[in-house]
């Protein structure tokens, strides 16, 4: 690709093809380095996901079902449990386990699913902080570079040297967090040379369909499985100035409806109830996805182009991911009762067979 613009500084055939050949070998390296950063950060997210988890343990499961006996607590729960494990799949599959289970109703599990949909904006926060750069020696001590190296450190003393399991794992979960942000900082790297590439920065701002970018964010998002490294990449991405608020919102709307994959895939085999769980995990980002994709539109429409521009950073993508998350928290808490009769008409009980949630302890 890039050889073609030595095309006219060279003078001769063999000159040319050393160009060429120089330049493929140097794309090459660049889209290693993007593989390997984004390698990194996905085993960084999910070795630190994994050991919080496990030392959360059966507790988390024992925190949702006794702490959601209220609407508002439930949804604060689902926030709170996501942010502190890191996975919002991962708390729905287990709302998914305790409505299959009839320790909670639907109607609660739910509640809990769309609470966990805005707890995992938290992840996007950690990706902002580690793009701050900081003037002072000082500040630079707290810098995203050298908390990441001292919880390497710690972490690898708490891994190898000590026997205490819960230390172990707090060692791991240390080593976690340094793997992810290496992986940022490498994404960063190999991303760096894409500014000066001006085949590539007219090839993304020809993208400029908001529903395809929201395919792309939706499978971005399945491939990864994940709505925080989706937006996490996206973030990192954002260095190279080619971002703008159209493109990086639209992507958002994707990601969280591409991240209902793992949701839906722990549903299979259960029973119906278990099912329509899953299902509204799909239901509200899609719904979400809808009205504020619809409330753009309208506003592109009324307000000038000009407010539009800019090139995004970490810090600006995180910001936008939190309140579009919000943004679905508050606008469809009223309408919970809606989405589980969308669920139970969707995913309707074989004739015959009427299924009472008598063992849910909620109302």
């Amino acid at each position: 690709m890039c050889g073609f613009i030595f095309l006219r500084i060279v003078k001769t055939k063999s000159e040319y093809n050393y160009y060429k050949s120089f330049c493929r070998g140097r794309e090459t390296i660049i889209v290693l380095n993007l593989l390997f950063g984004i390698a990194l950060f996905l085993f960084g997210m999910n070795l630190m996901s994994e050991h919080l988890k496990k030392i959360a343990g059966s507790k988390t499961e024992l925190l949702l079902y006794r702490l959601t006996d209220k609407s508002l607590k439930s949804i604060a729960v689902g926030a709170g449990v996501t942010a502190f494990i890191q996975s919002s799949s991962a708390v729905s599959a287990m709302v998914v386990g305790l409505v299959e289970n009839r320790l909670i109703k639907l109607k609660r599990g739910i509640e809990i699913i769309l609470g966990s949909i805005f707890g995992t904006a938290f992840t996007g926060w950690i990706v902002a902080y580690s793009s701050l750069q900081f003037s002072s020696p000082i500040a630079d001590l707290f810098s995203a570079r050298i908390i990441s190296a001292v919880f390497a450190i710690v972490g690898i003393v708490f891994k190898v040297f000590l026997k205490n399991v819960r230390i172990k794992r707090t060692g791991e979960i240390l080593l976690g967090f340094s793997i992810l942000m290496l992986g940022i900082s490498t994404i960063s790297a190999a991303v760096e040379p894409m500014k000066e590439n001006t085949m590539v920065l007219n090839a993304i701002l020809q993208l400029k369909n908001p529903l395809l970018l929201a395919v792309i964010g939706v499978i971005l998002a399945a491939l990864l499985q994940s709505a925080s490294a989706a937006v996490g990449i996206l973030q990192t991405l954002s260095v190279t100035g080619i971002i703008g608020l159209p493109t990086a919102f639209s992507l958002i709307l994707g990601i969280g409806i591409g991240a209902s994959l793992p949701v839906l895939v722990s549903a299979i085999g259960r029973n119906n109830e278990a099912k329509r769980a899953a299902f509204s995990y799909l239901c509200i980002n899609a719904c979400g996805a809808l009205f504020c994709g619809i409330i753009a539109l309208i506003a592109t429409r009324l307000i000038p182009q000009g407010a539009f521009a800019g090139e995004m950073t970490p810090i600006s993508i995180a910001l936008i991911n939190t309140m579009y998350r919000f943004a679905i928290m508050i606008g469809l808490y009223r309408f919970i009762p809606v989405i589980e009769k969308i669920c139970v008409y969707t995913i309707k009980n074989k004739k015959g067979k009427k299924f009472e949630n008598k063992g849910a302890v909620q109302s």
